[in-house]
């Protein structure tokens, strides 16, 4: 059981990673005045890395930081008032709605195939924001504000806003990463011309060690075979015997 559960752990680390950060950013709300509606950092970069990390599941990611979400800040809030506590809980469950139709539209809408089209790519994401702020907003089932107006303004210029750091954001990373990558090839390819200049020495050494060597074995044989005709005219052992050192030489 144990087994199972690390292998788990450890084929979704990147996942699960990523709903860390995501849960951790959704504590960073601004709140748009005159209007309740709330602009979070948490969307964005769960957007940047659900286009950039194309193997991460869509639908779990998204829902699993809807919750993570959810549960940091009714933690939070559970410190600094207590008796609040369940009411929070309780207005704010519909965020993991949210996360969880921001995925969805996110898979539908197959936002991953238009990351080189600038133009579709912003109104897809758009519509993605768009279509779960409805969501969000249609299962509260609260009645429509005075100022709904301008809530929805703010809810569009905000799907919009996002939209945009979004796809910022994931070509920034997208840059980086070929950076990275440009620099690394550019190190393999100068390590790879070091070690080809050095077996090109090698080689030269070696060709050259081999002449020398097919040099010193001609004229070896060469003595030898001048001291050995000398000793044989005439008759001295000595000349026999340095033909024999010449021979071995070579």
């Amino acid at each position: 059981m144990l087994s199972r559960i690390k292998d788990f752990l450890k084929n979704n680390s990147l996942m699960f990673s990523v709903v860390g950060l995501v849960g951790l950013s959704g504590m960073i709300v601004f709140y748009h005045s005159p209007s309740s509606f709330r602009f979070t950092i948490s969307v964005c970069i769960l957007g940047v890395l659900l286009l950039y990390f194309q193997q991460l599941p869509l639908i779990s990611t998204s829902l699993l930081s809807g919750c993570v979400i959810l549960i940091i800040r009714s933690i939070t809030y559970l410190i600094v008032d207590w008796n609040g506590a369940l009411v929070f809980l309780y207005s704010n469950y519909s965020t993991v709605l949210y996360y969880f139709a921001y995925g969805f539209c996110f898979r539908v809408l197959q936002i991953r195939r238009y990351v080189r089209c600038f133009l579709p790519l912003l109104l897809l994401l758009s519509l993605a924001d768009i279509m779960s702020n409805f969501a969000q907003i249609g299962f509260r089932a609260y009645p429509l504000p005075s100022d709904y107006q301008i809530v929805f303004s703010s809810m569009i210029g905000a799907a919009i806003m996002r939209s945009t750091i979004i796809i910022c954001g994931y070509y920034a990373a997208q840059k980086y990463r070929n950076s990275v990558l440009e620099a690394e090839q550019l190190a393999h390819y100068h390590q790879l011309t070091i070690i080809i200049s050095q077996l090109k020495a090698e080689l030269y050494y070696l060709k050259k060690s081999s002449y020398d060597i097919e040099m010193i074995m001609e004229k070896s044989y060469s003595l030898y075979k001048e001291l050995l005709g000398s000793s044989r005219k005439e008759d001295i052992p000595i000349n026999a015997e340095r033909a024999v050192q010449a021979l071995s030489i070579a």
